[in-house]
């Protein structure tokens, strides 16, 4: 997944993905800022062993359909969370063109991802560009002030993607207003959560703790933060929108779902309860 939004940002900047690229950089500055020295440098590693430079033709073409669908997999699998989580199902008949229409969705969100991560990369720079012309002729105006409209471009990009992913990945329909509040709710803790982890992994000794492996410790860390947020931010706006907009309709290609537990076997009156239905749970 990372290797493709490098390729992405490699394809504007007119670079091939190789290592020393502008593109990798930027990528490993924005990994720096978030896991450190350690982490970024093991994740430099592996993509010097996976880069495309002095290969055939083949092991290019090779390398970039097992990229594009190992990354797409990660999407697909979200997605069939995300239905779990709001009680919808693809209809059986539908197998195959549904599995189409869910790889193209999965890379179009991979491809958005590389060119949000652009357009971030693009503002901060200008951002850095104006802070030192203002701090040189304006030396009054506060740093943080600038600092605070950089961490508000982050947030609004954050936000962009959670809501990319509300709204096409699952096989449900919902409302923009409702999709937003739980994208903003979820950036929110995403952002909360980024400057958490990053600050006790500054504070503990986790990384330390497991030598060689601590960086790929890190690396497990954020990620489980990072599903656990999402997942609870698609709880979120499953609740937000029947609570308080227009609820989750099923897609063309999708049924909602109704689970329903039944008594097989009870205790001594086993035969007066087999078969009821002790429980449903309905869209």
């Amino acid at each position: 997944l990372l290797m493709i939004v490098i390729w992405c940002i490699g394809f504007f900047y007119g670079e091939h993905l190789q290592s020393g690229s502008s593109a990798q950089d930027q990528v490993l500055e924005e990994v720096m800022v978030l896991f450190g020295q350690d982490v970024t440098t093991q994740i430099q590693s592996y993509l010097q062993k996976i880069t495309f430079e002095n290969k055939s033709n083949m092991g290019i073409t090779i390398g970039i359909v097992t990229l594009i669908l190992s990354s797409t997999t990660l999407f697909v699998d979200i997605q069939d969370s995300i239905n779990n989580i709001w009680k919808v199902k693809p209809k059986p008949k539908k197998g195959w063109l549904k599995l189409i229409i869910n790889r193209l969705i999965s890379f179009s969100i991979v491809i958005a991802l590389g060119f949000l991560l652009i357009a971030s990369l693009m503002i901060n720079g200008v951002i850095v560009a104006v802070t030192n012309l203002v701090m040189t002729y304006f030396p009054f105006i506060p740093i943080a002030l600038i600092s605070w409209v950089n961490t508000g471009i982050t947030f609004s990009v954050i936000v962009i993607l959670f809501g990319f992913i509300f709204s096409f990945l699952p096989d449900a329909k919902v409302k923009f207003r409702d999709m937003l509040g739980g994208a903003i709710f979820t950036g929110l803790l995403f952002m909360l959560g980024r400057y958490g982890i990053s600050i006790y992994l500054n504070l503990s000794s986790t990384a330390s703790f497991y030598g060689a492996a601590g960086s790929i410790i890190v690396m497990l860390l954020w990620i489980y933060y990072s599903a656990a947020i999402l997942y609870f931010g698609a709880e979120f706006t499953k609740f937000y929108a029947i609570k308080f907009g227009a609820g989750i309709v099923p897609s063309t290609f999708a049924v909602a779902v109704e689970q329903t537990e039944k008594v097989k076997k009870t205790g001594s009156d086993a035969e007066a309860h087999v078969g009821d239905t002790i429980q449903v749970l309905k869209q």
